[in-house]
């Protein structure tokens, strides 16, 4: 037979034992002869020239890295791959959801947000984001949006933040300090 036709051969049996892995757990054996099945076949590539043998290795490379993709991609479909591996949990989702039931809920700034930092909402700390501009400490925010495990918030009008702090003061937040230095004649201070 010719060195070419050994070369296809080994290259079919590479592939098809790279497959074979998917479905018979050998702890790698299957995939060591399949890999000495590629290195074979480009060892057969290059005894017939130079240029064959690169094109071999080329094939050689092209065939292993689509069937590995195909493995991780579709491993987990298989029996023994769905017994491997947990179930799918995404992360973020479970925080997302555990999350939702603050869109369009008020808190208070705990810190600057600019344009990290933290909210007070119903006596919870929570990261948050503010939607781009700088929002001082102690600021009555409201979340807009749920991202991850992170609240985008802005902030809330002057007459909606008395609602709020009225709100957050059966809470146990003590808002005294922000009320100390309100002089009522002074409109500077208002």
């Amino acid at each position: 037979m010719e060195p070419i036709t050994w070369a296809i051969i080994l290259i079919v049996v590479g592939a098809s034992l790279i497959v074979l892995e998917l479905f018979i757990p050998s702890g790698g054996i299957i995939g060591f002869l399949s890999a000495a099945s590629f290195i074979a076949a480009v060892v057969k590539g290059f005894y017939i020239d130079t240029a064959t043998g690169f094109s071999i290795l080329g094939s050689a490379l092209a065939i292993a890295g689509l069937m590995i993709v195909l493995i991780i991609k579709y491993w987990h479909h298989t029996p023994i791959g769905s017994r491997a591996l947990p179930p799918d949990l995404r992360v973020s989702e479970a925080v997302v959801s555990s999350l939702e039931h603050l869109q369009g809920a008020q808190g208070i700034s705990r810190s600057d947000l600019m344009p990290n930092g933290e909210v007070d909402i119903d006596g919870k700390h929570y990261d948050a984001v503010s939607s781009g501009t700088f929002i001082a400490e102690g600021n009555a925010v409201q979340v807009t949006d749920v991202r991850g495990n992170r609240l985008l918030v802005q902030a809330v009008e002057i007459q909606q933040a008395t609602a709020v702090i009225q709100n957050n003061e059966d809470a146990g937040i003590d808002y005294s300090v922000f009320e100390e230095n309100i002089d009522e004649t002074d409109p500077t201070t208002i």
